[in-house]
């Protein structure tokens, strides 16, 4: 794998001032006093007006981390011009005697205030004076006291070109990331290659971090010119290439092939053996730990090897060459690692989102979602592949889309869990998002024993909720699926209902159970090898420009996490847009309610209308991304662009069908969607891009258009004011609920808007459909060749027709059922 994706041309800086000076580069032993000189011509106007210097360290011997000694006494480390001592302005109170542990060659900012004195006498053209002073007598120390040699220390004035500029595996987006070089402004423009060189984009923004979507064809590059505006060290400008790969990721599995898991806790050699002997699964998963494997006998690892079982750890943390090892050793059948619940700030509160380090204030909702990926996945995805060659994430937020724009691999989403408790949505954003992104792959890791926590380990359905899951996500087209606890031991038993807190350990009943279901499952995956093809979805969901939904909502979840912004403004919290994505899951994705009677289900839905993706549409998306789907529906919050609209106008041209209501429209980013206006609508009004209507105003709750042309068919009215229009555009049709407001949570319009959702799927329904009282109780897909249906109530059976277009079937299903039919 080419793993360095892009190189960095770097050219003359644009001003003196900007220029890096070393003070100091030297290897030595720790604690080496330090009392370096900053001459005065480094000291810029910037520094003079703001009274402020800044000056850079690193250190280390690519082993141990370091940090400098200030036990609370400024003479331990100061800038001085030979009289007055100016102390370290940051951090005013470190937490230890010291600046606290930095990692090798981590660089680190020093502020100090310029001396009074020195300024005054320097304030004058031509003026001479002695040049400062960097002094700390105690020196730069090993963190843990063992620094495995001497360290290289490097301190330095302004800028220094370290400028990070990577392509993702997938070759999905560019990115360059300007971290090190902090600054008021920069400027990024976009510049294709070959032979005749042209100006694509000009982006200004206070954002470190740059993205751009990659040429669809894997070849070419793009060159991106940066300048960097700092009020002290003028304009640093460099030219970062960014170049695709020429091997860009693959599925790690055939067409059709699917892997089941077990965790593996503490390295367990009685589970992780069985596994293999009793075949359990086909996918070891090891938490934490890679001896899971290594460590295995050797006639039972004769048998993994015969076996082709996959190998995989979640949160891990190894290093490259244990990895590079393990892949030596196990070739394809290595799956590297699961980096785990990366994104649960994103439904949880504020104290988890600052623990990440992510700002809780923001009021815009495109800077707050490019912060999540472009700084957030992309800068956590690039470390981690520095261990290993591809990653998983595990979310319980299913917004799969934005981790793939971000860097992230593969989606292995947390089911069962908070957001991602509704199976049959989870499953198809993440489909829609790896069918965006590429590659075509995605697993499933299925939390049932910690989050179904109301049913108890003592009932058969616990075991049947699993079995259901398991087989919906073989029909829905995950290739890797993975149970992640219970079946070594309990964990969650502080929490089930009934369980008295007791831990059920390995022969005990639940975890015996749990073993039975997932074995069940891998031997008829065995006997019955999945369609090659993928499910056929001519419908999408649209998630919308800047959406945030993370699957369900809840008034304490903080759009994008900003919890701070939602405490003074109502509108960054679940409102009415998450309340239509609500909407379009009773219609699409109904949660069968007494699936698991007498207890609740909150995580069995049904797929009356068979398959439908949810794919994400933002400015970055091309036209192809939309070809597949027949129908696109907009759902939750979107942001509209010129650049969208026209996108979407062309997807109907060419023969899409659209649906969407008038608050889609709004070109708004700010979470405002019950007060913004005709003027904040695309066009300020005049739809013509879509719609040949023009907005007038506002009435009972409706949009009011200054004429209704007789190219528009009004299908629905409501008060006396046409609220559902429909106009062809080329070969496609635009359809518009007319609502001002997003209809989730206002009961005529969210009952009018449910209808067009319905009708919409009616219209463009797979090649075989189902009917029937039990219709909304089965999840099914269609394949190339095959169907598969399944029946999502553990309790009752379903009765179905099966519509194949010139014969219909009737199939009876037993409970948590699952049948194979041919085409």
């Amino acid at each position: 794998m080419n793993r360095c994706a892009a190189f960095i041309i770097a050219f003359a800086l644009a001003a003196a001032a900007n220029a890096e000076t070393v003070l100091l580069d030297k290897t030595g032993p720790g604690r080496t006093p330090i009392d370096v000189a900053i001459p005065a011509e480094t000291i810029s106007e910037g520094d003079r007006a703001e009274n402020e210097i800044s000056i850079w360290v690193t250190a280390g011997n690519g082993y141990t981390g370091w940090t400098w000694a200030i036990p609370s006494r400024a003479a331990d480390l100061y800038v001085t011009d030979g009289t007055e001592q100016m102390p370290l302005l940051n951090p005013k109170n470190p937490s230890w005697g010291d600046l606290g542990p930095t990692t090798p060659g981590e660089r680190k900012e020093l502020k100090f205030a310029l001396p009074k004195a020195w300024l005054e006498k320097t304030a004058k053209k031509g003026a001479k004076a002695p040049p400062l002073r960097l002094v700390c007598p105690k020196g730069i120390f090993c963190w843990d006291g063992n620094s495995h040699g001497d360290f290289k220390v490097e301190i330095w004035k302004g800028i220094r070109a370290e400028i990070k500029g990577w392509v993702d595996n997938a070759n999905r987006c560019g990115f360059v990331d300007m971290k090190d070089i902090p600054a008021e402004k920069y400027v990024f423009e976009v510049v294709s290659g070959g032979k005749k060189p042209k100006v694509l984009s000009r982006t200004e923004q206070t954002s470190q971090v740059f993205r751009i979507r990659m040429p669809q064809d894997g070849k070419s590059s793009r060159i991106v010119n940066v300048e960097a505006y700092t009020k002290k060290d003028g304009v640093f400008k460099q030219q970062v290439v960014l170049a695709p790969h020429e091997h860009p990721l693959k599925a790690p599995l055939a067409p059709g092939e699917v892997l089941v898991g077990h965790c593996v806790y503490d390295g367990s050699r009685r589970f992780a053996d069985e596994i293999v002997t009793n075949d359990l699964a086909n996918l070891i998963t090891s938490w934490n730990k890679l001896n899971t494997l290594t460590n295995m006998p050797p006639e039972v690892r004769k048998e993994f090897d015969r076996k082709k079982i996959h190998f995989m750890t979640v949160y891990g943390y190894d290093k490259r060459e244990d990895t590079d090892r393990m892949k030596k050793e196990l070739g394809d059948s290595y799956l590297w690692n699961n980096v785990g619940e990366l994104a649960g700030y994103l439904y949880q509160g504020a104290k988890e989102a600052s623990a990440v380090g992510v700002p809780i204030d923001m009021t815009d909702l495109g800077e707050a979602k490019d912060r999540f990926v472009n700084v957030f996945m992309q800068r956590f995805v690039k470390n981690r592949h520095s261990n290993y060659d591809f990653i998983f994430s595990t979310s319980g937020s299913p917004l799969a889309c934005y981790e793939l724009q971000g860097g992230m691999d593969f989606m292995a989403n947390e089911l069962y869990a908070v957001g991602s408790a509704n199976l049959a949505y989870v499953t198809s954003e993440s489909r829609g998002a790896a069918r965006k992104w590429k590659p075509e792959f995605w697993g499933g890791w299925l939390a049932e024993e910690w989050q179904t926590f109301p049913v108890p380990y003592d009932s058969e359905q616990k075991y049947d909720l699993l079995r259901a899951g398991l087989y919906q996500q073989y029909l829905m087209g995950t290739s890797v699926i993975v149970l992640e606890s219970g079946a070594q031991t309990t964990q969650a038993q502080k929490y089930t209902n009934g369980a008295n807190d007791i831990r059920q350990m390995y022969d005990d009943h639940a975890p015996t159970e749990y073993r039975k279901a997932v074995k069940e499952f891998y031997q008829w995956t065995r006997a019955n090898p999945r369609d090659p093809s993928q499910p056929i979805t001519p419908a999408a969901f649209v998630l919308g420009n800047n959406d945030g939904f993370v699957g369900m909502s809840f008034p304490s979840f903080a759009i994008w996490g900003q919890h701070g912004t939602a405490e003074t403004n109502k509108n960054w919290k679940c409102g009415s847009p998450e309340a239509t994505w609500g909407a379009v899951k009773s219609v699409a994705f109904p949660i069968v309610k007494d699936a698991l009677a007498p207890y609740p289900n909150h995580w069995l839905a049904a797929t009356p209308y068979g398959q439908i993706d949810v794919t994400q549409i933002d400015n970055e998306n091309y036209a192809s991304d939309l070809a597949r789907y027949d129908c696109l529906i907009y759902a939750g919050w979107n942001t509209m662009t010129k650049r969208i609209a026209k996108l979407l106008a062309n997807y109907v041209q060419n023969g899409g069908d659209l649906l969407l209501c008038l608050p889609h429209l709004s070109t708004r980013s700010d979470r405002n969607m019950d007060n913004y206006n005709v003027a904040d609508l695309i066009g300020k009004g005049d739809l013509s891009v879509l719609m040949p209507l023009k907005v007038k105003e506002r009435k009972d709750g409706m949009a009011v258009f200054e004429r209704i042309p007789p190219n528009v068919k009004v299908l629905e009215n409501h008060n006396g004011l046409p609220v559902v229009l429909e106009a062809k555009l080329g070969k496609g049709t635009v359809r518009l609920v007319a609502a001002w407001d997003y209809p989730g949570d206002n009961k005529p319009f969210r009952d009018i808007y449910k209808k067009q959702v319905a009708d919409m799927l009616e219209k463009h329904a797979p090649p075989v459909t189902v009917s029937g009282d039990d219709a909304n109780r089965v999840s099914y897909s269609v394949y190339d060749k095959t169907v598969y249906i399944l029946n999502m109530d553990c309790v009752k059976e379903s009765i179905v027709k099966v519509n194949f277009g010139k014969k219909t079937d009737t199939v009876r299903l037993a409970p948590h059922e699952i049948k194979v039919l041919k085409r």
